[in-house]
């Protein structure tokens, strides 16, 4: 096989990249540790907002949140370079995902003051006898609509 075919399948036989050099992703997992103290409580806290927030499950795998446990749980101080930055690449997406779910992001609101609102409907609906009511309680919408009208109601009028 020639040099060139072995560039078409995406085989390269150029030297390997200098992995001396500090890339963009590095500096990004290092910068994490400006936010959060390198210490095991430091990772514990952020762990138990994540889990609050429900971006816990959804922005790790399980191998990833088990080395975050084990981290929280046997280290003081971190100290070490490779697992500051591996940590800190891990550590930055759960802060990510975070604050996509921030305390005044609607959806947030939705979960809080939506979907028991949905609910409600909808069971006062189906015992009409009305049907479809029963998709209502999970309906996105239809809760977003509900949390923007009850975010939006006047104070004093009562909730819907």
């Amino acid at each position: 096989m020639e040099e060139t075919d072995k560039m078409e399948i995406g085989l390269s036989l150029s030297p390997s990249p200098d992995l001396s050099s500090p890339k963009d992703s590095d500096s990004d997992a290092l910068e994490v540790w400006k936010r959060i103290p390198p210490t095991g409580p430091g990772i514990g806290r952020l762990i138990q907002k994540a889990r609050r927030y429900r971006a816990w499950y959804r922005s790790l795998r399980f191998e990833e949140r088990r080395y975050l446990e084990a981290l929280s749980r046997l280290f003081d101080a971190i100290r070490s370079p490779l697992v500051l930055k591996v940590a800190g690449g891990l550590l930055g997406r759960l802060l990510k995902a975070i604050r996509s779910f921030g305390i005044g992001d609607l959806g947030f609101m939705m979960e809080r003051i939506g979907k028991p609102l949905a609910k409600r409907i909808s069971l006062i609906a189906l015992r009409w006898g009305h049907r479809k009511a029963y998709g209502w309680a999970r309906d996105k919408a239809f809760i977003r609509y509900l949390t923007v009208m009850s975010l939006n109601a006047p104070f004093g009028c009562g909730s819907l």
